[in-house]
């Protein structure tokens, strides 16, 4: 392997001074005489000299590099979030260091804690600590996605839950469903789902003859207990409209899976809708009715927000809020 140039061989090549590449590097072109300017072009494309972007910003004191945290990267709004925000990053010149906490919090302190050695100028994340004593001590600028920190009152971006959650369960009430099955993880290590959960107790009316539960569970893969439970209220209400609302698409992938082995039919035997509009989600057919969130947007717009809080030309705190879209399929028209 060829070794790499470095900005000593664009020097010697070039019959210059270090400082005088460097001077060119940073595109100083009124400090240097036009010939030697040419003669340094000439070197580097000789060379094939490409300077290390960090280490000239380390010195220019802006890396332009960003970190974005999410808790799971195997969740489609995880992917969509970085679709948003390395869009943004990429037309404003900034790149982007990625890291998932897979929902734990030992990985999400200790990627908080390493962030100082890669020289980030800002960070969007997903906490799962609604107090982040780590958060709150940085001293560089950061954009909460989907959740409030408590204890930090940084910039927020995410779905408006409380509404959303309102609009959906109307929808199910309005179209005659009177069992609805809420299925949810952790509702502690995400202040969405607790949300959702939280309004979806508080949508049903005492008055009305509407059988309604929470099913929270640690992990959605674990189908064991969830084939259980599931066939248990399935059975209870087989006199009713039974629908399955899940709190996220990772979840929704879990129980569609479940049902399928139970033989139970979604669209026939059960409704089903989800938070989340999921690549499969109208592929299967007839299609799975949809709680979508703009999530590629949120992305987009935090790393707006980070970015000008970089750049300093933001003072108040910003917190923005979009609306959830419901897309109705077959999976909901009993």
């Amino acid at each position: 392997m060829q070794k790499k140039a470095t900005i000593n061989d664009v020097a010697k090549l070039a019959k210059v001074s270090k400082a005088t590449v460097s001077r060119f590097l940073n595109k100083k072109f009124n400090l240097i005489a036009p010939d030697t300017v040419a003669r340094i072009e000439k070197a580097v494309e000789k060379l094939n000299y490409f300077p290390s972007q960090i280490a000239q910003g380390v010195k220019r004191g802006n890396t332009k590099l960003i970190a974005l945290i999410v808790s799971d990267i195997n969740n489609s709004y995880s992917i969509e979030l970085f679709q948003g925000v390395e869009k943004y990053a990429f037309e404003n010149d900034y790149a982007l260091l990625l890291f998932s906490t897979n929902d734990s919090f030992e990985r999400e302190t200790k990627i908080l804690k390493s962030l100082s050695s890669y020289q980030v100028e800002g960070v969007i994340i997903q906490s799962l600590q609604i107090e982040n004593y780590i958060l709150s001590s940085y001293s560089i600028p950061v954009v909460s996605v989907d959740r409030e920190i408590s204890n930090y009152k940084c910039d927020l971006v995410g779905l408006d839950n409380k509404k959303s959650t309102k609009m959906m369960i109307d929808y199910l009430l309005n179209k005659k469903f009177n069992a609805l099955l809420f299925v949810t993880e952790n509702v502690h290590l995400s202040q969405a789902r607790s949300i959702r959960t939280q309004t979806f107790k508080e949508s049903i009316p005492s008055d009305i003859n509407v059988v309604s539960q929470v099913l929270e569970v640690d992990n959605s893969e674990d189908s064991s207990f969830l084939k259980d439970e599931i066939l248990s209220f399935f059975l209870k209400n087989k006199d009713k409209k039974i629908v399955i609302i899940s709190v996220n698409g990772k979840v929704a992938f879990n129980l569609l899976s479940i049902l399928n082995k139970l033989e139970i039919k979604v669209g026939g035997d059960i409704g089903f809708i989800t938070f989340d509009n999921p690549n499969w989600s109208n592929i299967i057919p007839g299609g799975i009715s949809v709680l979508e969130q703009p999530t590629y947007d949120i992305g987009y717009m935090a790393c707006k927000l980070l970015i000008n809080r970089i750049n300093k030309s933001v003072v108040e705190r910003n917190i923005i809020t979009y609306s959830g879209k419901l897309i109705e399929r077959d999976s909901t028209k009993l």
